[in-house]
Parts: C-alpha cells; sequence; structure tokens
C-alpha cells in the first residue's frame, strides 16, 4: 500500500485536504479508510486497488462524510469540572498542568518550576500560568491559548 497515492487519490476525487490519516485496513484488494479532514470533519470510504504498466494505483469506490465525537478528557464518573478555568479547557486541573509541564520551554528544559495556575487572561483566550525562575526566583508569567490546551488534552 502505497498512502501518498491513496491520499492523492483521495483529494482528488472528494475535493478535501487530508490532514491525517486514521485507519487503514486492506483485504485483498479493497482498502478501507478512515481519514480526517477537518477539525471534526471525517472521511470513511473505500478504494480499489489496481495495477497498469507503471505500477500501483488506487480506484474510488466510495465514501461518506461524518463528524468526529470528541473525546472526554479523563474524568472519575460523576466529578464535575470546578473553577472556570477548567470549563474553559474542558480538562481537569491535573491535565491542564500535565499539559503546561510539557509545552512550556522553561519547565521542560528545568530552568523554572511551575507555581500555580492564574487563570483565564486576555479576555479568556488563554490561561495563565505562574512559574518562578530557578536560577533568581523571580515570578514569571507564561500564557496559553485555550484551544491548543484543547486540542493537547484531546488528542492524548
Amino acid at each position: 500500500m502505497d498512502n501518498k497515492k491513496m491520499i492523492g487519490t483521495i483529494e482528488k476525487k472528494t475535493g478535501v485536504k487530508v490532514e491525517k490519516v486514521l485507519e487503514v485496513k486492506q483485504n485483498g484488494k479493497e482498502i478501507a479508510f478512515e481519514v480526517k479532514i477537518g477539525e471534526t470533519k471525517c472521511l470513511k470510504g473505500v478504494l480499489r486497488e489496481s495495477r497498469n504498466q507503471y505500477g500501483v494505483y488506487y480506484r474510488f469506490v466510495s465514501a461518506s462524510e461524518y463528524e468526529m465525537k470528541a473525546k472526554k478528557p479523563s474524568k472519575e464518573a460523576g466529578r464535575k469540572l470546578r473553577t472556570k478555568t477548567e470549563h474553559l479547557c474542558c480538562a481537569e486541573r491535573k491535565d491542564i498542568i500535565n499539559f503546561a509541564e510539557k509545552n512550556i520551554k522553561s519547565l521542560m528544559d528545568g530552568s523554572a518550576t511551575f507555581r500555580e495556575i492564574e487563570g483565564p487572561a486576555k479576555n479568556d483566550t488563554v490561561i495563565r500560568f505562574v512559574l518562578i525562575q530557578k536560577v533568581d526566583g523571580i515570578r514569571v508569567k507564561e500564557d496559553i491559548d485555550i484551544m491548543d490546551i484543547k486540542k493537547g488534552i484531546l488528542e492524548n
């Protein structure tokens, strides 16, 4: 199977841009595929593998578009989001902190330590984190866009 040729066939026949290949299963000459084509839109369909003197190519058989259901961040049953920050990010505090620790450069390289979540800022478009620099103990504030946090947490 050649993913580049398959993606090219899908894009040419449907007129959409494939962002990510979610699943490909081959059963004989039939290939069932599932690809992400937008923020929440996916395409599921079937291709048929054929050969000619130039090599393998794929014929488009069928496809259907659907909306991807968002995965919920890990939560205990019945646990509610308590703070405005948790509601904006659709995640619990520990998930937000874990995301910050993996995405703030000074926390990743060890030059700062996590102090606290200050909360939403810039008209509720970012979450502000307070860090302490290890060298001189100065408080530093770092902002992460709420949409980046949501995407990052939902992907894991």
